[in-house]
């Protein structure tokens, strides 16, 4: 027997328990430091650092599952809503439409916003996908063994890839989408959680309603939603 009565092998399972709650209270510790180093960034972008403006910056934190933290207590999230062409849709499926949304509406008893804004046409996957056909066909190119016929056709090939990469950069800093966002609230991340299920079950199928939760992307929005001289 060991101290306090209990046996070694106790002993043991109990230093094992501390140190892996010690473990695990570090860890916690090291996401919130992520997080609040994340947050101050995301400040500094839409304050510029002025001390007027960050005490009317309505958030704390943005977590570690991409969800706001308002001043208010309450934990936010953001839904992108997926877009259609109203004027080519047939009736049967503008009506499918209209019913999803009255239901949504009707079902979902608690607050939400629906806001509009235009956003930045995204485009880095697309480009990287180029890029990485470029660069395999500059790495064929290198054989000597090609033939004159097969050298030619790398070279249209890259030429081509080339083209569509620069078409996506084009795109990426001059076109704007219009996105439409749905904002939920809760008072906990359950709650909040639990919200965005409810509205997925109604709604995902025919509006797809992912969580933005990449912290790029909420960086973007917030920024746009506080900059009250830019068009949203």
């Amino acid at each position: 027997m060991g101290l306090f009565g209990l046996k070694k092998s106790e002993q043991d399972e109990l230093k094992d328990d501390q140190k892996d709650r010690n473990k695990i209270e570090e860890q916690d510790k090291s996401e919130d430091k992520q997080e609040q180093k994340g947050f101050k960034k995301l400040i500094d972008l839409v304050t510029g650092g002025d001390e007027k403006v960050i005490e009317l910056f309505p958030y704390k934190k943005i977590t570690k599952d991409g969800y706001l933290l308002h001043k208010n207590g309450q934990y936010q999230v953001f839904l992108k809503v997926r877009t259609f062409d109203l004027q080519s849709m047939n009736d049967n499926d503008l009506e499918r439409l209209t019913r999803t949304l009255q239901t949504l509406f009707r079902v979902y008893v608690d607050n939400l916003k629906l806001i509009s804004m235009t956003y930045p046409t995204e485009t880095k996957a697309q480009q990287a996908f180029q890029r990485k056909k470029i660069d395999q066909y500059q790495e064929r190119l290198q054989d000597p063994n090609l033939s004159q016929w097969q050298r030619e056709g790398l070279e249209n090939k890259r030429f081509r890839a080339m083209e569509e990469l620069q078409r996506m950069e084009w795109a990426e800093n001059n076109l704007k989408d219009l996105t439409y966002l749905i904002v939920l609230f809760g008072e906990s991340i359950e709650e909040l959680e639990e919200n965005i299920r409810t509205v997925q079950r109604i709604g995902k199928r025919q509006f797809s309603l992912e969580p933005l939760k990449k912290e790029g992307t909420l960086k973007t929005i917030v920024k746009q939603l506080m900059n009250m001289n830019k068009e949203i």
